[in-house]
């Protein structure tokens, strides 16, 4: 699928885009990524507000900031790929294998970002915080694990 997509950009006026799409190829999976995150948090957004005030005070005006945000969050990756690439590959590879490395660690801070306003989001919908619910569930599995070594 994808061989046939460059082939008939190779094919059309479009042709000199092909090295750059192919270049840009690996952070696909990691922007689609982010992108789901974003998604997600716009759904749960929208949850809150119509929660919150129904949907009488529900308008697109919210809904337009997923469409900056992806942009924004896209644009980030792939600068921060472009700079990994171009300028700190050697740098980079003196200290990890990891491919990537530079470009995964933004992808997760930009999805931590968004887990941080899902969970906010869920906060207010439910009036249970997912932070507090995940520490309670680990210490629980500590004090679990403490007592199976007794």
């Amino acid at each position: 699928m994808i061989d046939n997509f460059l082939l008939s950009l190779k094919a059309t006026k479009f042709a000199f885009l092909v090295p750059f799409i192919a270049f840009l190829f690996p952070v696909v999976p990691i922007v689609m990524t982010v992108g789901l995150f974003i998604v997600f948090d716009t759904l749960t957004g929208v949850a809150k507000v119509v929660k919150k005030h129904g949907w009488v005070n529900f308008s697109s005006k919210g809904l337009s900031s997923i469409v900056s945000k992806l942009v924004l969050y896209s644009s980030c990756i792939i600068l921060t790929y472009l700079l990994e690439n171009l300028i700190l590959f050697s740098f980079v590879k003196n200290f990890t294998e990891i491919p990537l490395f530079i470009t995964k660690i933004v992808a997760i801070l930009l999805c931590y970002i968004e887990i941080k306003s899902v969970s906010e989001n869920f906060q207010a919908i439910t009036g249970i915080s997912l932070w507090g619910t995940f520490k309670d569930l680990l210490s629980r599995v500590k004090t679990t694990k403490n007592d199976m070594k007794l």
